[in-house]
């Protein structure tokens, strides 16, 4: 969590999207991570890192923000963050890492529960510099940040090409509310362009 008490925002950072370089910018214009004796949202914290929640919404004059992602391409994107860990991509490579990893996705039916409840607004991944800009009234660019070799792997390929259509079945069926509230799509390299 980060806070700018001038502009009344906080920035809630979802796992996958794009949170270091936000969390980097957002530093850079005074935003701050809160601590126990200086917080003004001290009711809602949680301690969960730089990905902390509320567990309350602030209140009037706090605005909230965090970022969501296509379902599918964040699958891929963790599973060469963390390694394939003997496994094969795949709905039981998933369902290993939403065992281990539950600080992430409390609500394994919901990717995005951990902030999304009490954000007022949500921005996407696929262009979240146009999303960003508009949450701080300013232009902004993205800093580059040091991603290691097997995250900038998942650069050179299209996510669509990692799924058969068993796993996107999977993906699709498991989180297809989320799906659908964010207006996202399963889309092959063909035609890959994102809400």
């Amino acid at each position: 969590m980060l806070i700018s008490q001038e502009r009344g925002l906080i920035y809630l950072a979802h796992p996958k999207t794009a949170s270091k370089a936000t969390r980097q910018l957002l530093k850079g214009l005074g935003f701050y991570q809160p601590t126990p004796d200086g917080n003004p949202v001290e009711a809602g914290e949680t301690p969960q890192g730089h990905h902390q929640g509320l567990l309350t919404h602030p209140g009037d004059g706090w605005r909230v923000f965090t970022t969501v992602r296509n379902h599918w391409d964040t699958w891929v994107s963790w599973y060469y963050f963390h390694g394939p860990k003997g496994l094969p991509f795949g709905p039981e490579w998933i369902e290993l890492f939403l065992g281990r990893y539950v600080q992430y996705y409390p609500e394994p039916d919901r990717l995005w529960a951990l902030h999304d409840t009490f954000a007022d607004r949500i921005m996407r991944f696929e262009h979240i510099e146009r999303d960003l800009g508009s949450v701080l009234q300013q232009p902004v660019t993205l800093p580059k940040v040091n991603l290691g070799a097997a995250r900038r792997a998942t650069k050179k390929k299209h996510y669509s090409e990692f799924y058969d259509e068993a796993t996107r079945e999977y993906v699709a069926a498991r989180w297809k509310d989320e799906i659908k509230r964010y207006g996202y799509s399963y889309q092959n390299r063909r035609n890959h362009a994102s809400p």
